[in-house]
């Protein structure tokens, strides 16, 4: 652990330098760094006024998706609790503490009584935020472990706990630096739920027990049928039952893009009732930019969802999201999904329109996410490679309404059997509470 540790801190000052180059060029890495300007002054101002009589539980997400999986055992676990902890939440991204603190209204929760950035992981900011907030337990949510933060935690004895775990993809025999140091961090872990009982083996095996490891299930099935669970948000200018058929591309990137956008103009030929709904992963001016030139280039029209209103509804074939939290409330006017992210790292969240009962398209790399394959074989899932296979799969379902219906059931149920991770993962942490 310690050579490991040793590399990591050698190599940071490099990355920090080469992230600040970057950003030059790279919006997303400027926000990321603009974020953390005033940190310590706003930690310090925020920890201050923080009632500790019941303890602090700190939860750390990357992102928007790991945020909405941390909901449903912050909930559980507030409201399952006589005495219930202060809760801290810290992310790393700043697309997901936007999406927390200005368009989810549980951001605005006073239950929650702290939310902030997590600042670079030095060893000293660690120490400062372990003095600062105090707390009593750390929770992390997937993936997001930083050494510096993992390892002085660990010497100071504050319990930290691992939920919706995967043990990673690596290719087979692949042996790395970040592999190592990814071990020594599960291995200071005091509990880890694993999503499946593969997951648990691996996590077992690589910790040589010395931490506790239970199958607890994905927090993600939990938090897309909490998601659907209230009436949700009426889109302006789409009136809900209206008679339009709807394609929604969520999350895509260029690549999804230069697939869907063609077939979309190709399955018109065939289906002309049917419009298409792109939601891009970030709504960027440069992306939504990039979008309008890609459907005037195929002769699609097209309109932005921020030009509707109730007495400006949407006439054209396309309408792209030029904003943020709208997709969920999308997926519902929906009749098929396709997710975007399957030609890159991996594709995105695959439940969402699952759980609505959408069957779902989407890119080829998909191991990221074990239920893509489950879909696939219960037929409510298909996986596209061309703009003509883009076509004819969402045809083979606007053709034939059983087949639609048949599909998006089986994807309904497929999310319903795999519920209650949320539940198991708050009672590990109360175990420890």
């Amino acid at each position: 652990m310690k050579l490991d540790l040793f590399i990591y801190n050698s190599l940071l000052p490099l990355a920090v330098a080469g992230a600040r180059s970057a950003a030059i060029f790279n919006g997303k890495i400027a926000r990321t760094i603009e974020a953390r300007k005033g940190i310590a002054e706003r930690w310090t101002k925020g920890c201050a006024g923080l009632k500790r009589e019941h303890g602090v539980v700190w939860f750390h997400v990357s992102s928007a998706g790991e945020y909405l999986q941390a909901v449903p055992v912050i909930d559980l676990l507030l409201s399952g609790m006589n005495d219930p902890p202060a809760i801290a939440l810290t992310f790393y991204s700043p697309s997901g503490f936007e999406y927390c603190t200005r368009h989810d209204k549980r951001g605005k929760n006073p239950r929650l009584s702290f939310i902030e950035y997590l600042p670079f992981d030095t060893r000293a900011n660690a120490r400062f935020c372990l003095d600062s907030l105090k707390p009593d337990m750390i929770v992390y949510i997937r993936y997001d472990l930083w050494p510096n933060l993992v390892f002085e935690a660990s010497e100071s004895k504050i319990p930290q706990i691992l939920l919706s775990g995967t043990a990673p993809r690596n290719r087979p025999g692949r042996l790395d630096f970040r592999s190592g140091i990814k071990r020594s961090m599960y291995s200071v872990m005091t509990m880890i739920g694993a999503v499946s009982d593969r997951d648990a083996e691996w996590f077992a095996a690589a910790t040589a027990g010395r931490a506790a490891v239970e199958t607890t299930g994905d927090i993600r099935f939990d938090q897309v049928i909490g998601r659907i669970a209230g009436q949700g948000t009426v889109i302006p200018g789409i009136a809900p039952g209206g008679g339009g058929i709807f394609i929604i591309a969520g999350s895509t990137w260029p690549r999804d893009e230069a697939l869907v956008i063609p077939g979309f103009k190709s399955l018109l030929e065939d289906h002309p009732d049917v419009f298409l709904v792109i939601v891009p992963h970030e709504p960027t001016v440069e992306s939504v930019s990039r979008i309008r030139r890609a459907l005037s280039s195929h002769g699609l029209t097209h309109a932005l969802l921020s030009e509707l209103s109730e007495s400006r509804a949407l006439r054209e074939k396309v309408l792209i999201t030029d904003g943020i939290g709208y997709l969920a409330d999308l997926y519902r006017i929906g009749s098929i999904a396709y997710v975007g992210g399957g030609w890159s790292a991996g594709v995105h969240n695959i439940l969402e329109p699952a759980v609505l009962g959408l069957p779902v398209l989407f890119g080829p790399r998909t191991g990221n996410v074990w239920e893509a394959s489950r879909l696939v074989g219960l037929g409510a899932a298909s996986t596209v490679t061309s703009p003509e296979r883009f076509a004819f799969e969402a045809g083979r379902f606007l053709k034939d309404r059983q087949l639609l219906d048949e599909a998006g059931e089986a994807a309904r149920k497929f999310v319903a059997r795999y519920a209650g991770a949320a539940r198991k993962s708050a009672v590990m942490i109360e175990k420890l509470l």
